[in-house]
């Protein structure tokens, strides 16, 4: 099951259908269009933006422990880790 960060980024092309992506995204569906931002994978990254179709993958499935972004396509994932460094709570 995925963790949910309580401050939630989300971008604004998905902002009206995020509680129906998190109720599929917990149920192990895949969903187009939707890009997370996860803790990383590997230890030298800073987070990831991963496909949500890639959740079909047993590797992604295991790998995923927490997730602190939705968006609407790889750019706007991108816009949203910007936004993510700019409030100031992530360090790296």
């Amino acid at each position: 099951m995925i963790e949910w960060n309580e401050n939630l980024y989300v971008g604004e092309k998905i902002k009206r259908r995020k509680n129906r992506i998190i109720k599929r995204l917990n149920k192990n569906k895949p969903c187009l269009s939707v890009f997370l931002i996860t803790e990383p994978t590997n230890t030298e990254n800073f987070l990831d933006i991963i496909d949500s179709k890639m959740l079909v993958f047993k590797y992604y499935k295991d790998r995923i422990n927490k997730v602190h972004g939705l968006a609407g396509s790889k750019e706007e994932a991108e816009q949203l880790l910007v936004k993510m460094l700019e409030d100031g709570k992530w360090k790296f």
